[in-house]
């Protein structure tokens, strides 16, 4: 749905799992973007047409690097 970005951007390697509303006549877009060095950005766009959409840039950063499957969440549930 969204193309990759250029070289440097943070979508440049992969565009993936979008999430499409549209609003007042306006498609509006969030996806994840990867890097080249496989981090995972918060990123969004914007059309009239979902063919015709406009990158609005970056909307977060994840601070843990990639969003591979593998990464595991672990807590401690224990009473204390």
């Amino acid at each position: 749905m969204v193309d990759v970005g250029a070289g440097g951007a943070n979508d440049e390697k992969e565009s993936r799992y979008a999430i499409v509303t549209r609003y007042n006549g306006l498609w509006y877009v969030v996806y994840e973007g990867k890097d080249a060095s496989n981090v995972s950005s918060i990123m969004w766009a914007t059309g009239t047409d979902l063919g015709t959409l406009t990158k609005q840039g970056t909307i977060q950063k994840l601070p843990f690097g990639n969003s591979n499957a593998d990464q595991a969440l672990t807590a401690n549930l224990s009473a204390a």
